[in-house]
């Protein structure tokens, strides 16, 4: 069951893509995949404010999806510093 947290934001989030126009397929798609983290982010207790890195991490990890790095599962690209540091030095 998805936190009542998590609704608001799925619904705010459908809101901002309905803003701009994106195709119902497109924000149906999103909505899939959102409402998969929200369902796995509710079990674990996770409020939509305390989704970090590391949380991504694991959702993608429970997926099948082994990750590397942080990188991998964040659209920003951001690395946590120690990987970078370590992968540089390699």
């Amino acid at each position: 069951m998805i936190h009542p947290s998590w609704s608001a934001a799925l619904r705010s989030f459908d809101e901002g893509m309905r803003r701009q126009n994106l195709a119902e397929k497109t924000r149906r798609a999103y909505g899939v995949d959102l409402g998969q983290l929200a369902e796995w982010a509710s079990a674990q207790g996770l409020a939509p404010e305390q989704l970090d890195f590391k949380a991504l991490r694991r959702f993608a990890e429970a997926q099948g999806r082994p990750v590397r790095f942080t990188y991998e599962v964040n659209p920003g690209e951001v690395w946590e510093e120690n990987e970078f540091w370590i992968e540089l030095s390699w």
